[in-house]
C-alpha cells in the first residue's frame, strides 16, 4: 500500500506535470509572415533569413520557402542570407501623392467614365488613383465591382453596388491586393468592363507602370473584361514606366482630358484605339 501525501501535497488529477510539460510555440500562418516580411521592408531595404527564423520561431528552411513565394510573387528579390526590396519599387510614388496629382484632369476623366457604365453591368476597377476617382463618381446603379483596392471597396461601401475584392497580400503604400492569391481570385470571371490606369501610354511600348508589383495583376485583369478602358491624364502620353502592362492594341478605349495633342490622339486612332476627351 503506498503512502498517502503529505498535506498540500495532493495535485489535482488534472494538472500537468512541470516536468514533463512543454511550452506550445503557435506558429503563424504563411499568409501572416509574408505580410510581416513586406511590412518590414517598407521601413528596411533588406531582411536577414536568421533574423527572420527568429522572429517567426520556424526554421531557416521555412523562411527561405516564404522569401521563394514573395519572390515568384514578385514582391521581393532573394539576395545571399536574405532578401530586398524589387528595383521597381523605390520608382514609385506613395499613393498619397498620386491622389492629388492632376487631381482635377482626374475627376473630369472620370465623370466621363461614368458614363460608359450600363446599370447591370460587371465591371473590374484596378488600384490607381484614376479608378478611384470614378469609384467616387458612380451613381447609385446596380453593378458589380470586383478591385484589388483597400480604398475603392471604401468608397463603394456607401452605394447600392455588389463589391467583390480579390484579396492577397496588402501593399500598405498603396492600401491594395497583390500576388498569387490576388491572381487567382480573378480566375474564373469574365467582366463587361476593365478601368485601368498605368504611369504611361507610348505607341511603341504600350501601356507600362513604374513599379512591377502588380502588372501581373493587371494583365489578369484586361484578359477578363470584354472592353478594357484605360483612363489616363495627357501628362502620360510618351512616358515609358519600368515594365509592360500590354500594347496599345489590347487597349479597346483611353479617356483623357483636353490637353492631349491632336498628333497623340491620330497615332491612337490608327492604331485602333478609341479616344474619349473629357
Amino acid at each position: 500500500m503506498k503512502p498517502r501525501p503529505a498535506d498540500g501535497a495532493t495535485r489535482h488529477p488534472m494538472a500537468p506535470e512541470s516536468s514533463a510539460r512543454k511550452e506550445v510555440n503557435v506558429e503563424m500562418l504563411p499568409v501572416d509572415r509574408h505580410s510581416e516580411i513586406l511590412r518590414m521592408l517598407d521601413s528596411s531595404n533588406v531582411v536577414k533569413v536568421s533574423d527572420l527564423s527568429g522572429r517567426f520561431r520556424v526554421s531557416e528552411e521555412t523562411v527561405r520557402r516564404d522569401l521563394e513565394r514573395l519572390e515568384q510573387d514578385g514582391v521581393v528579390r532573394r539576395i545571399y542570407g536574405g532578401a530586398v526590396r524589387v528595383s521597381g519599387r523605390a520608382m514609385e510614388l506613395s499613393f498619397q501623392k498620386r491622389q492629388t496629382r492632376n487631381l482635377e484632369q482626374k475627376r473630369r476623366i472620370a465623370s466621363l467614365a461614368k458614363d460608359l457604365l450600363a446599370d447591370g453591368e460587371s465591371v473590374i476597377m484596378d488600384s490607381s488613383t484614376s479608378s478611384l476617382e470614378l469609384a467616387r463618381a458612380l451613381p447609385h446603379m446596380r453593378l458589380t465591382v470586383l478591385t484589388n483596392s483597400v480604398t475603392t471597396v471604401m468608397e463603394l461601401a456607401d452605394k447600392d453596388i455588389n463589391v467583390m475584392s480579390t484579396g492577397g497580400i496588402l501593399r500598405q503604400n498603396n492600401l491594395s491586393f497583390i500576388g498569387s492569391i490576388a491572381e487567382r481570385a480573378l480566375e474564373g470571371y469574365y467582366v463587361d468592363k476593365a478601368f485601368l490606369s498605368c504611369r504611361g501610354v507610348a505607341a511603341r511600348e504600350g501601356a507600362t507602370d513604374a513599379s512591377d508589383l502588380e502588372v501581373e495583376l493587371k494583365r489578369r485583369m484586361l484578359r477578363a473584361a470584354k472592353r478594357v478602358i484605360f483612363l489616363v491624364d495627357s501628362s502620360k502620353f510618351g512616358q515609358v514606366g519600368f515594365c509592360s502592362i500590354c500594347p496599345i492594341r489590347d487597349i479597346h478605349t483611353i479617356v483623357t482630358d483636353g490637353k492631349v495633342a491632336p498628333q497623340v490622339v491620330s497615332e491612337l486612332q490608327d492604331a485602333g484605339v478609341e479616344v474619349l476627351i473629357a
